[in-house]
């Protein structure tokens, strides 16, 4: 399976990856290498499939713009960004 990138954009938007748990990350969210926020979020992840005859293998994927509010969220310093990963790391498999 394929991870997220280290580094990637999307939406205008530069992310770096900050910190990477076994559920969650942490990206921070730049604009002209200016730090705006950190996106944390849990760790979804796509299976193989063929789309117009072309095979893509399962892989990792950043979260959409829906996604935020349910399974992402957006925090405005790393103190909370680091609260909310450790909150869903600590997630026991039952719940």
């Amino acid at each position: 399976m394929k991870p997220l990138s280290q580094v990637l954009r999307k939406n205008g938007f530069n992310y770096v990856l900050i910190k990477r748990g076994q559920r969650s990350c942490i990206y921070e969210q730049l604009v002209e290498g200016k730090t705006i926020a950190y996106e944390v979020f849990i760790i979804r992840t796509v299976p193989e499939r063929c789309i117009n005859g072309n095979w893509i293998g399962e892989h990792e994927k950043f979260p959409s713009n829906e996604a935020f509010g349910y399974s992402a969220w957006t925090c405005r310093s790393l103190d909370r960004a680091v609260e909310r990963f450790n909150k869903i790391e600590n997630i026991k498999d039952s719940e």
